[in-house]
């Protein structure tokens, strides 16, 4: 779920354990870019959407204000699971393994191993 909290969090609430976003601050130099593939639950509807990006805090702050067509109308939203990755192409790989398994034994195996890690 995304924070109230602005001056304590930046205004997004990660809401996994030792997680903070990659390249938070950084230039755009895509030598040195880390790309993130994540997992948002809707707390309207219980369902996921699974997305990749190189700037994971914009990105974010874009599905909190509405701006993503696919998640407007599925808010308030929760992050769930992230994977880091140093190259686009792997993080993009990822991503449609991830949809590919969605709602599946596969996915849930993924997301709840990932939930007991944070207890």
């Amino acid at each position: 779920m995304f924070c109230q909290h602005s001056a304590k969090c930046g205004s997004l609430n990660y809401h996994i354990a030792g997680w903070s976003p990659a390249g938070a601050g950084r230039s755009r130099d895509r030598a040195h870019m880390i790309y993130n593939i994540y997992v948002l639950k809707s707390l309207k509807d219980l369902r996921f959407y699974i997305g990749s990006t190189g700037d994971i805090k914009s990105r974010l702050k874009s599905h909190k204000e509405g701006l993503v067509r696919s998640t407007k109308n599925r808010r308030p939203l929760k992050l769930v699971y992230t994977e880091t990755f140093k190259t686009r192409s792997e993080a993009i790989k990822r991503e449609k393994f991830l949809k590919r398994q969605k709602g599946g034994d596969v996915f849930k195996r993924i997301i709840n191993n990932h939930r007991g890690m944070e207890q």
